[in-house]
């Protein structure tokens, strides 16, 4: 609660707000391009799955793809 009130981070009702206003850009770019299916690199962390959810809400088809990712371990 400090965070919000701090301003640190956003209040549930101004998260809602933020949603909803990139769900609605979302859907208007689905209409005016036509395009209706992306596909996104997944990795599993909240970034991606952010962006799945708010496309899929939006009325997207959403093509997920997890990539290998080859990583010296030192």
């Amino acid at each position: 609660r400090e965070q919000i009130d701090s301003e640190q981070f956003l209040s549930p009702n101004a998260l809602r707000s933020a949603a909803e206003r990139l769900i609605q850009q979302l859907v208007e770019y689905r209409e005016q391009t036509a395009v209706s299916t992306a596909v996104l690199g997944m990795s599993g962390g909240v970034d991606s799955a952010l962006t799945a959810a708010l496309l899929k809400t939006a009325g997207w088809r959403v093509v997920g793809y997890t990539l290998p990712i080859e990583q010296d371990p030192l």
